[in-house]
């Protein structure tokens, strides 16, 4: 059962994340998430540098009154990078689970975004990877 304590991030992370664009109309979001039966995306901005991430709670504050009056009064609708959370909670692909399960917790998030050495998403590494790497041994 210790052995999972070697592993590092990338050996159970998801690779190639889903990404969306902090201009898409948070219907885009709203929609991918539901799609992919995932619970947050990635943002990025125009050079693929991650700038935040948005989740199924921070669509959630679009029922909220403050957030549908100003859906209301927007010609062009809300955009994601509006709603989105940011910055986005990190971790390299060579921390140690240990680490990233602590962060996770620490953080109060669910996921966190796996990143390059050019702040490039290349993976997200979710509570239920976690899940599914206990499940398995």
């Amino acid at each position: 059962m210790d052995d999972w304590k070697a592993l590092v991030v990338a050996d159970v992370m998801t690779m190639d994340p889903i990404t969306v664009g902090s201009d898409a109309p948070i219907e885009t979001a709203e929609r991918v998430l539901r799609l992919n039966q995932i619970s947050g995306l990635p943002v990025v901005g125009d050079d693929g540098e991650l700038i935040g991430v948005i989740s199924q709670t921070d669509l959630l504050l679009a029922g909220s009154p403050s957030v549908g009056a100003a859906l209301r009064n927007r010609p062009n609708g809300l955009r994601v990078g509006e709603l989105m959370s940011s910055p986005a909670i990190t971790v390299s692909l060579t921390a140690g689970l240990h680490e990233a399960a602590c962060q996770m917790r620490d953080a109060h998030v669910h996921r966190l975004v796996v990143i390059d050495d050019d702040d490039r998403p290349v993976g997200v590494l979710s509570a239920m990877d976690f899940v599914t790497l206990f499940a398995e041994v």
